[in-house]
C-alpha cells in the first residue's frame, strides 16, 4: 500500500486513470443519476484546478495494484 500525491501537472496517464475509475464510482454513489465522467474530463478537470493562482489544492491517494483505495482532497482560496 501506498499513500502517493496526484500531480496534475505530471500524473501519468495510468494515475489519471486510477484517479478517475475510484472517482466515478464515488460519484455513482453520490449522484447515482448521473453519467460517469470521462476521462478526459477528469484530466482536464484536475490540471485546470491545479493552474489557478488563486486556489491551492492537493489530492492524495491510497494505491494497492494500482487501484486507489481512498483519496483525500483539500482546496485553500488565498
Amino acid at each position: 500500500m501506498q499513500l502517493k500525491q496526484l500531480l496534475p501537472q505530471t500524473a501519468t496517464l495510468a494515475e489519471f486513470e486510477c484517479y478517475q475509475t475510484f472517482n466515478n464510482l464515488i460519484r455513482a454513489e453520490e449522484f447515482p443519476d448521473d453519467p460517469p465522467r470521462s476521462l478526459e474530463y477528469t484530466i482536464a478537470f484536475l490540471r485546470g484546478r491545479a493552474a489557478l493562482k488563486e486556489v491551492e489544492c492537493q489530492t492524495w491517494f491510497i494505491q494497492e495494484n494500482k487501484r486507489m483505495l481512498a483519496r483525500a482532497c483539500y482546496v485553500l482560496l488565498s
